[in-house]
C-alpha cells in the first residue's frame, strides 16, 4: 500500500529520519532559494530518502527560441523572487549530481516554461 502524506516542514531541516523514504519530489521550490539553500534542501533530499530513491524535481525552464525566452524571464521574473534568474543560470543537472542524484531523465514542459528532471538517489545511506 501507498500512503501519501503532506506536510509543511523546512526545506533545509526535514522532521525525518535518514533514508526513510523511497521517492521525494520538489516542485517549483528550488527558484525561490538562494543557490546555499537550494544545495542544503536537495542535501536533505538526499538525506531522507534511500539509496536509490526516485527524485524528481519540477521547476521553471527555459524554452529553446531565443525570442520567447527572453519574453518568459521578463515576464516570469515580474512576481518571482529574485532567486528566479539565479537558478535559471545554474547547472541544475551539475547541483543535483553533486548533493548525490544522479539524473536519468530531463524534458521540458509548458512550452519550455517548466523542466521536468527524475533521477535516483545515489550512495551508501547517509545518518
Amino acid at each position: 500500500m501507498i500512503a501519501v502524506r503532506f506536510e509543511r516542514a523546512d526545506a533545509v531541516a526535514l522532521p525525518f529520519g535518514a533514508g526513510r523514504f523511497d521517492a521525494a519530489c520538489i516542485s517549483f521550490a528550488l527558484h525561490e532559494m538562494p543557490a546555499g539553500v537550494r544545495r542544503r534542501a536537495l542535501a536533505e533530499i538526499v538525506r531522507v530518502t534511500k539509496p536509490g530513491a526516485q527524485v524528481i524535481i519540477v521547476d521553471y525552464g527555459l524554452p529553446r527560441s531565443r525570442l520567447a525566452r527572453g519574453l518568459v524571464v521578463r515576464i516570469v521574473r515580474t512576481y518571482e523572487g529574485r532567486h528566479y534568474v539565479e537558478f535559471l543560470a545554474e547547472d541544475l543537472r551539475g547541483i543535483l549530481e553533486d548533493a548525490g542524484i544522479r539524473v536519468d531523465r530531463e524534458w521540458s514542459a509548458l512550452g519550455g516554461v517548466a523542466r521536468v528532471v527524475t533521477g535516483h538517489r545515489t550512495g551508501s545511506q547517509l545518518s
